[in-house]
Formats: C-alpha cells, structure tokens, sequence
C-alpha cells in the first residue's frame, strides 16, 4: 500500500481520526508495533532482544513431526541442547534409531544404575 502522505510504501498505515492516513516513515511510529518510545521496555529493545536470544532454547520441544514418514520423532535440536533430559521423553531404542548410539548407551548405563541404588536402599 502507499501512504497517501508522503507516497511511500508501507506494509501498515494508520488511519487517524480526522480521517488521515500516515505509514511508519511520516506517522512516527514502528510497524514492529507501538509508537516509537525510548526502548527500554518495548519488544523491540535490545534487552528484550538479548532475552531472547539468550533463553530461546527454553521453548524447544522434545518430539519433532517428520512429515515423510507422518509420524513423531526426536527432535535433534532439544537433545543439543538437554542430552540429560533424553532419558526422561524417550526409550533407548527410540534413540538409537533417530543415531545417537553413544547416547542410548549412556541412557541405559544411567538406567541400571538408578536399578541398583533403587535396590540398595
């Protein structure tokens, strides 16, 4: 769309009340959302940026859709990043089939050893 201001292009304008329309170069605000503020706790500041970035990982899922077979399978990207959580979603042939052999050894090494301190207490 093009403002019918300043005639730029604009994914989002905005109409006022007197019936006006501005896009984000002549209307002073972000097409990200809001009016332009100082940054300090808006979406777009770079603390909230940092956040993000920094606890992204927080929202990955453990079973991942492969559309080729339609079935649910282990997701490569949560095992990066929490292999000691593996054992708690998944069998040890579940992960050896998606190829992580030394993982599945590890997950049944922990298994047997959680068996004989069950049994020991």
């Amino acid at each position: 769309m093009r403002c019918e201001t300043c005639g730029e292009k604009s994914s989002y304008i905005k109409v006022l009340s007197n019936g006006e329309e501005r896009c984000s170069n002549c209307g002073g605000f972000s097409e990200a959302g809001g009016i332009d503020t100082t940054g300090l706790l808006t979406r777009n500041s770079q603390r909230v940026r940092e956040d993000s970035a920094k606890h992204e990982c927080d929202f990955i899922q453990p079973h991942k859709f492969d559309k080729n077979t339609r079935k649910i399978g282990v997701n490569p990207d949560f095992v990066k990043e929490y292999p000691d959580k593996v054992k708690d979603y998944f069998s040890e042939e579940e992960v050896e089939k998606a190829g992580y052999p030394k993982l599945s050894k590890a997950i049944k090494k922990q298994k047997i050893a959680d068996k004989k301190h069950r049994e020991a207490q």
